[in-house]
């Protein structure tokens, strides 16, 4: 029994020592941000979720959510840029239009979700890496933004 108890112990720490870890974002921690909508559009509720992998398929993944938006509608999202690269302050002042390639689309009750996975090669592309970001989400039908979030701080490393 004794002998049985002591194999059981080495292989759990066999197992254990086994796991790698996962390391999140060490700059920017994952956010959800409130949508709220522009002017008289319609909307119950909604939110965008921004979670930095930093992964090497997956630098950041981002989930949009719209509850009781106009009904049967796209929305491009289009992000709002600020900070040092457009020689704009962070979250103050002009911002840049950038449509980052995602949509949602409504239902007849006016519920849409969507998603975008942003790639580790697309930020290098950009040049971004250790630069901090003002951005807030902006989701726009016809060309007018109907729904957009708060700006925040977003550190790219």
């Amino acid at each position: 029994m004794r002998r049985m108890l002591t194999l059981l112990a080495l292989a759990s720490v066999g197992i254990v020592s086994t796991i790698t870890t996962a390391f999140a974002d060490q700059v920017f921690h994952s956010t959800r941000l409130t949508v709220m909508p522009i002017g008289d559009n319609s909307l119950s509720n909604g939110d965008v979720v921004d979670i930095h992998t930093d992964g090497l398929i997956n630098y950041a993944i981002e989930v949009y959510h719209l509850i009781g938006a106009a009904p049967n509608t796209t929305y491009s999202v289009v992000y709002q840029i600020s900070g040092a690269p457009f020689g704009t302050p962070v979250c103050g002042g002009s911002t840049v239009p950038f449509p980052n390639g995602a949509t949602v689309t409504t239902d007849a009750q006016g519920n849409g979700q969507g998603q975008l996975k942003i790639a580790p090669s697309f930020i290098d592309l950009l040049g971004l890496h250790g630069q901090t970001l003002g951005l807030s989400w902006q989701f726009v039908a016809n060309g007018a933004p109907a729904y957009e979030t708060d700006c925040i701080s977003v550190g790219l490393d």
